[in-house]
C-alpha cells in the first residue's frame, strides 16, 4: 500500500467475543492509518419464515456495536442473508479489500 493510500478493511462479525476483538484491533487499525472500515454481519437463517426477523434483529445489533465502537472510524455496516463463509468472500471481492 502507498503512503498516499486510503486503507480499507473487512471485518466479519458474529457478535461472539471473538468477533468483536477482532472488530477491536480492526477499528484501531484503521483509526491509526486512515481509511475505511467494512463490518459483514451475514445472516443464516436457517427457517425462512424467521429471516426478516433475524435480518432485523441483527442490524439493531449492528447499529449499537458501531454507536459504542465505531464513533471515530468511517465505517460501512454491511448486513446480508445466506452463507456467511461464501458471502464474506464475495463481499470482500466486491469491495475489493
Amino acid at each position: 500500500m502507498r503512503a498516499t493510500e486510503k486503507m480499507e478493511v473487512l471485518c466479519p462479525v458474529d457478535f461472539d467475543v471473538n468477533s468483536i476483538a477482532a472488530l477491536d484491533l480492526a477499528s484501531d487499525l484503521v483509526r491509526d492509518n486512515g481509511g475505511s472500515l467494512y463490518v459483514v454481519h451475514v445472516v443464516t437463517a436457517l427457517d425462512p419464515s424467521r429471516a426478516e426477523c433475524e435480518h432485523q434483529s441483527s442490524r439493531i445489533r449492528l447499529d449499537e456495536l458501531a454507536r459504542e465502537s465505531l464513533c471515530d472510524v468511517d465505517y460501512r455496516l454491511v448486513l446480508i442473508t445466506g452463507c456467511a463463509a461464501e458471502l464474506i468472500v464475495a463481499t470482500a471481492a466486491e469491495l475489493a479489500v
